[in-house]
Parts: structure tokens; C-alpha cells; sequence
């Protein structure tokens, strides 16, 4: 059954005043960069930090081009995927991983990982749609390749 995809706003995104912050006069070095300045990504630079890693933390709400946790679409309409390729799209209102084969077949699933409900983003090198949020990683017919989702992406129209 196709699934019908929502997305909320976060009370504190809506209500916060946030900082200003120059832009950086000279290149930073680091050994990883952490996009989310949430818990998980301050504890993950945190512990990173204390290990000896130098770390860099962006709020990616603050980057430019980086998608939000439900994901910005990548393209409007099929047309603009080549074959061999996937892309976040908008389809009829939802936000879609589309997925064009080499022999031009098109397969469509939800963008909402089943794990804890981020949006999958396509990875080329891989040809995959991996979650940004938690790791989980999916083939492009929506089944899971790797955990922690258990379940696959539903299929849209």
C-alpha cells in the first residue's frame, strides 16, 4: 500500500533566536566533519574530540546545500534522471527516492527511512539510498541492506 508522507517542524526551530556567525577567514582542518549540531552530533564530535580527532561541527540547517532530516527535493519531475541514476524528487505532493535502471525502468519508494523516519539521500558511488540520520542503507529497490532499519521502503505510486 503506498504510503502518504508528512513532515513536522520542531518546536524549538520555530520559537529559537539563532546566532549569527561570521564566515571563516581561513580554511579549517579536520579529520571528520559532523553535520547536526544536535545530541548525537556533539556527542559524536565530543567524543571524537576527546579521542584526538579534529572535529568540525555544522548545523546543517546553516549549510548551504545541505538537505533538512526530511529532505529537500533534488529534482521536480523524472525527466530530469538519467538512467543509472536516483534522486529525491516531489511526486504529487510527497517527497520520493526515485530510482531510473540502466534500461530506463523506473522504481519509486517513500524517501522516509524505516528506521526512525529521516529522508534517504541517493548515493552515487554506491548506488544506494543511504539515511543520514542513523546509517541504515537501501538498494534501490527499497530493500535494506544494511541496519538499523529492519523494514523496507514502501513502495509509492
Amino acid at each position: 500500500m503506498p504510503t502518504k508522507l508528512h513532515t513536522t517542524t520542531p518546536y524549538w526551530s520555530t520559537s529559537a533566536t539563532f546566532t549569527q556567525f561570521p564566515k571563516l577567514a581561513e580554511d579549517a582542518v579536520a579529520d571528520v566533519v559532523v553535520i547536526g549540531a544536535g545530541v548525537t552530533g556533539l556527542t559524536a564530535a565530543y567524543l571524537l574530540a576527546k579521542a584526538g580527532t579534529r572535529v568540525v561541527v555544522l548545523e546543517r540547517d546553516r549549510c548551504a546545500g545541505v538537505r533538512d532530516r526530511f529532505g529537500g527535493v533534488e529534482a521536480k519531475s523524472l525527466r530530469a534522471m538519467r538512467r543509472g541514476e536516483g534522486k529525491l524528487i516531489e511526486r504529487n505532493g510527497a517527497k520520493v527516492a526515485a530510482y531510473r535502471a540502466p534500461n530506463g525502468a523506473v522504481t519509486l519508494r517513500s524517501a522516509i527511512c524505516t528506521h526512525m523516519g529521516c529522508a534517504v539521500g541517493w548515493n552515487t558511488a554506491e548506488q544506494t539510498g543511504d539515511c543520514p540520520c542513523h546509517g541504515s542503507r537501501f538498494k534501490p529497490n527499497g530493500d535494506v541492506i544494511a541496519a538499523p532499519a529492519e523494514a523496507p521502503l514502501s513502495q509509492m505510486e
